[in-house]
């Protein structure tokens, strides 16, 4: 058995479980987030005895446990357990079926390069690094509109939608063009568990100098 469990603030884990002779579900599973700085580690969700609950709908408890690495000698480790209250089970397809709604997760640098330097490290960006990012998409035909959101700044993009997939670009611009961000080339699609995969290029401009990063999506799921 095989699934995903996601959080709209910690992405998702990739979990496997089994049903044991005495009837009741176990799940547990861990990701690591990725890059080498940022929000770089692990996460891993435990649920040792699930089971069907004709009031609740599911009854059991539940880990989850986050570990950050902030430096070589700086980790922080959090951890949250809970005993589900209620659950319902709903259709998986009609979720992958629709591309709207608000996507959260994080995105993953690749590579960097600084027009006219060449230089890796460059502008607001690292190779490996890992940012928070959200994307409020809203589907009318084969025509997609909204607004990415990477770390904090919010950024329009429009473009296509054909089934699980999509192709968006989009610019913001300030200041007379002496600041701008642009989204070019986001192409994504949803997997068989819900989850956004792709990638786009992610070019900042500050007082005429381009920054151009190569990023991956990384743990983005719908959250609404």
């Amino acid at each position: 058995m095989t699934g995903i469990f996601a959080s709209e603030y910690t992405g998702n884990i990739e979990i496997t479980g089994e049903v044991t002779q005495d009837g009741s579900l176990v799940l547990s599973g861990a990701e690591e987030t990725g890059g080498s700085t940022g929000s770089r580690g692990t996460a891993t969700f435990a649920a040792p005895a699930l089971r069907l609950d004709a009031v609740t709908g599911l009854a059991g408890a539940v880990r989850f446990q986050s570990v950050i690495i902030l430096g070589p000698l700086d980790t922080f480790t959090s951890v949250a357990d809970g005993t589900i209250r209620t659950a319902v089970r709903q259709s998986l397809d009609a979720y992958l079926a629709d591309l709207s709604g608000t996507w959260k997760g994080f995105y993953l640098v690749q590579n960097c390069v600084e027009e006219g330097t060449g230089r890796p490290l460059c502008g607001v960006f690292r190779a490996g690094e890992v940012e928070s990012m959200e994307l409020a998409v809203s589907v009318d035909g084969s025509g997609a509109a909204g607004e990415l959101i990477p770390i904090s700044t919010h950024i329009p993009v429009a473009g296509t939608a054909r089934g699980r997939t999509m192709e968006l670009t989009g610019m913001r611009s300030e200041q007379g063009g002496r600041y701008v961000d642009r989204i070019e080339a986001l192409t994504a699609a949803v997997d068989e568990y819900g989850r956004l995969k792709g990638s786009l290029s992610y070019v900042h401009v500050a007082n005429g100098v381009t920054s151009t990063a190569k990023v991956d999506l990384l743990h983005v799921v719908k959250v609404r």
